[in-house]
């Protein structure tokens, strides 16, 4: 099952068995249309203001109108968000914070896919807190993903104590010549598989190769606890 794909970089989600005691639920926790989904009682809220109050300049950009997906197999879940952001114009634009809200819809997951490829404008102290992930998988490709302050809060044990690692499909060496936390990255650059043991409660991940079409392991991490 493909979660996220482009033409350089990819993470897959393995799901190996599921029974009808375990079925894969993946509901959308944000749609384009402005609206968050509850999965508890399918309660929506609206978020963007009316457009007709805006200025064309002012109109939501496409990342806002991300879709975030939650995908959950028993104990495992899984979250990813494509490009939210959570900066608000310097506090002139509270709504344009899509991250936020989403996160805290969400809940915890297993593993979460950073928002905007790890870039300055995402993956804020309240997201990672909300989710509290296991596991973080950044999708990489730019000189500027991840950026230093959304990687060290990534890491902050101030924001949650427990242990995580965090996986990059791929840092450019002047990324890691600037910023010295990728240091702390289990992977910087591979594809990222994540492998999801039948009932759902351990996963593993995998890093394959990307300078060809073999899929090669080059390593594998876990079992990691859901």
């Amino acid at each position: 099952m493909c979660i996220e794909q482009s033409s350089f970089l990819r993470v897959l989600v393995h799901v190996m068995h599921f029974g009808e005691s375990n079925k894969l639920r993946i509901p959308c926790l944000w749609e384009a249309m402005a609206a968050f989904f509850y999965p508890s009682n399918e309660k929506t809220t609206r978020r963007f203001p009316e457009l007709a109050s805006l200025k064309p300049a002012d109109y939501p950009s496409e990342n806002c109108c991300s879709s975030a997906i939650r995908l959950r197999y028993g104990r495992f879940g899984y979250y990813t968000g494509g490009d939210l952001p959570f900066d608000t114009n310097y506090g002139r634009d509270p709504w344009r914070d899509i991250e936020t809200p989403v996160a805290n819809v969400c809940g915890p997951v297993s593993v979460a896919v950073a928002n905007h490829h790890g870039y300055f404008n995402a993956d804020g102290a309240e997201f990672v807190r909300s989710l509290h992930p296991r596991v973080f998988v950044i999708l990489s490709w730019d000189s500027a993903h991840p950026t230093v302050n959304t990687l060290a809060t990534m890491f902050s044990k101030a924001i949650y104590p427990d242990d995580r690692d965090v996986f990059a499909t791929l840092v450019k060496e002047e990324n890691h010549i600037a910023n010295k936390k990728t240091d702390d990255l289990r992977s910087r650059n591979g594809h990222v598989v994540v492998r999801v043991d039948p009932g759902g409660s351990t996963f593993h991940v995998h890093i394959l190769s990307n300078q060809d079409e073999s899929d090669r392991v080059v390593a594998s991490f876990g079992p990691y606890t859901a």
